[in-house]
């Protein structure tokens, strides 16, 4: 095997020893591996060609300088007593934070339940007397949570101090990231008319107090209740036409109802079950953040430099790293706050790219169909995929969506989905023109002034434009046939980053492509920070570029909206659609790049996929 490998090295980089004898650098051999190897991510390989080099011992303390990961796994003997000291402290926070939990829930309950029983102690009453005692409650979770979150910023704070030494220079510069987005929502807040209200750390908030508002289950509610009545009129008919309430999902989307009505036996149909609602979607945005750090470990693992033997602290600290840049991701926090089911859209999407990162192609494809199921729109995904010949991908999909439309046919029957073809048809005709809708049509409705820019309208659609109507399908075509065109005119193998592609080009052309719909650039964002840093495309603007992209989607510029009344002046309005397209076009450049080592396929004889 050592043999296989050592011939595989020297065959994949064209190193042979009469060539090593003249000491070539590390740091080509690096580069070499890195470029010209589908195998580069293997530590064993560097290992079998460093070995050939007369040098070895002085590469291997060279290797560790440069790239901050040791060549042969850590051994305890190794351990400084800063990383003993980091060890001890990692314990305390764990233990700290498991106790103040529990201090924080039993407390918390039993404060709340003496207030709901009007059994408070005087001094709490006296803390704020013009309270109610709903206000009381809430004001005395709002202390817990912040002492709470403050003793874990603590903590975390002071494990990164003492474990900086160890960290890479690409997890320092992560964390840095990370600080410097926190720090953002200072001057953001000035530009506010609330304050801080208006920041990416007030989401941050609301999603740690599980605070969410019923803005996709209130809609979703009334519809499920109406299909289980008597009624003659067909559901859209009814509810989205007549009621005029904005019930914009498949009646697939209603199968996930009677599950959270199982979850919620305690509450009364038609009541509300919230409860389940907020707490899987929770669970959905740690889904979006655990998914985010496997992508960015996995990217910087195949595309960048070899670091497949990394200590532990920096691991743990670019794990760190990239919760704390989920929970400051506007689009996913808002996703949550406003109730919607985009939340589980995005941590289903963000395990998908993980999924097919990891060649499970099987299982990519069965995610996408339960997006699907909730979102037609994202059907463009499966039909790339049909197109693209990955057969596993479609069959998984297809059987998804097949069996959930069966389901959902034998519950609401054959009429109610029918009617959904005229609410699509309304939608791409109209289209909304509130500033959320970073969109083509979005962006073109507040061009031409028509409609409400601000505020928004919850029963009324701006009304029909001719040039919207045929600047939206045009902008769609573009990108549709960019999608599918680019990577077969070049012949490149699908990969992730082209997967990445088709999920954001199908949230794009959308008509109504809410802010919180650009959930799904979280992992997208981490696949590419994993690139840049390995092979950045554009030099050294790729890196600048991916962070201005990444900054006009992960926070909310309510200077923008000043402009609303300035013609020309409000495209700024659509900055989070600008972002977007960045990204989609940074993902273009890098297929050529991740696509078989750039090695370009020849498609002209190959026969179709037997799956």
């Amino acid at each position: 095997m050592a043999q296989q490998t050592t011939r595989l090295a020297q065959s994949s980089i064209k190193l042979d020893r009469q060539q090593l004898r003249h000491r070539v650098p590390l740091g080509r051999i690096c580069y070499n591996l890195a470029h010209g190897s589908t195998a580069a991510a293997d530590g064993h390989l560097l290992r079998a060609v460093l070995r050939c080099h007369p040098r070895h011992a002085q590469l291997r303390r060279h290797h560790r300088a440069r790239c901050g990961a040791m060549m042969s796994p850590h051994h305890p003997k190794d351990s400084s007593p800063a990383e003993a000291s980091s060890r001890l402290l990692l314990l305390g926070v764990a233990t700290g934070l498991g106790l103040l939990g529990l201090v924080y829930v039993l407390k918390g309950h039993a404060l709340l339940t003496a207030i709901y029983n009007g059994q408070a102690a005087p001094w709490l009453e006296a803390l704020r007397p013009d309270y109610t005692k709903m206000e009381l409650a809430s004001f005395l979770k709002q202390s817990d949570l912040l002492m709470a979150v403050a003793g874990a910023a603590a903590f975390i704070a002071a494990w990164f101090a003492v474990s900086w030494q160890q960290l890479s220079g690409r997890t320092r510069g992560l964390t840095a990231t990370l600080v410097v987005i926190t720090l953002l929502q200072i001057p953001l807040s000035w530009t506010s008319p609330v304050g801080w209200h208006d920041t990416v750390l007030h989401r941050t908030k609301q999603f740690l107090m599980r605070d969410e508002h019923g803005d996709s289950w209130n809609p979703m509610f009334k519809a499920y209740a109406y299909t289980k009545q008597a009624h003659r009129r067909p559901l859209y008919d009814e509810i989205f036409f007549e009621r005029k309430t904005k019930f914009q999902y498949a009646p697939t989307s209603l199968l996930f109802v009677p599950i959270l009505k199982w979850l919620s036996p305690n509450h009364t149909w038609p009541d509300r079950p919230r409860g389940p609602a907020r707490f899987i979607s929770w669970c959905f945005v740690l889904l979006s953040a655990a998914s985010t750090a496997l992508i960015l470990r996995f990217a910087w693992t195949q595309h960048g430099w070899i670091m497949s033997q990394r200590r532990w602290p920096d691991s743990l600290a670019q794990d760190i790293a990239a919760l704390g840049l989920t929970l400051t991701f506007y689009p996913v926090l808002r996703s949550f706050a406003q109730g919607q089911i985009q939340t589980w859209i995005n941590g289903l999407v963000a395990a998908a790219l993980l999924s097919w990162l990891t060649n499970r192609i099987t299982l990519a494809g069965a995610l996408t169909g339960l997006v699907c199921l909730m979102k037609p729109t994202y059907g463009l995904v499966l039909a790339w995929a049909v197109i693209r010949r990955q057969g596993r991908f479609v069959i998984a999909a297809s059987t998804v969506v097949l069996a959930g439309l069966a389901l959902s046919v034998r519950l609401f029957g054959w009429a109610d989905h029918l009617n959904y073809m005229p609410v699509l048809s309304y939608m791409a005709k109209h289209g909304e023109c509130f500033y959320p809708n970073q969109s083509f049509n979005g962006l073109l409705n507040r061009l031409f002034f028509n409609g409400p820019n601000f505020p928004f309208d919850p029963r009324a659609y701006p009304p029909f434009h001719l040039w919207v109507y045929i600047g939206t399908p045009a902008g769609t075509a573009i990108l549709v046939g960019l999608l599918l065109a680019y990577p077969m005119l070049k012949r490149l193998r699908p990969t992730a980053v082209e997967f990445a592609a088709a999920v954001l080009t199908a949230t794009i052309v959308s008509p109504i492509a809410w802010e919180h719909h650009y959930g799904i650039l979280l992992p997208i964002y981490a696949l590419l920070l994993g690139l840049a840093l390995g092979k950045p495309v554009m030099g050294k603007a790729t890196l600048p570029c991916l962070g201005v992209s990444y900054l006009l989607t992960s926070n909310y510029l309510f200077i923008a909206q000043k402009t609303a009344a300035i013609p020309w002046l409000n495209l700024l309005q659509s900055y989070l659609f600008f972002g977007a397209l960045a990204a989609l076009a940074l993902l273009y450049a890098y297929l050529p790049v991740v696509s078989d080592g750039g090695r370009r396929v020849d498609t002209t004889n190959q026969k179709p996929d037997p799956a």
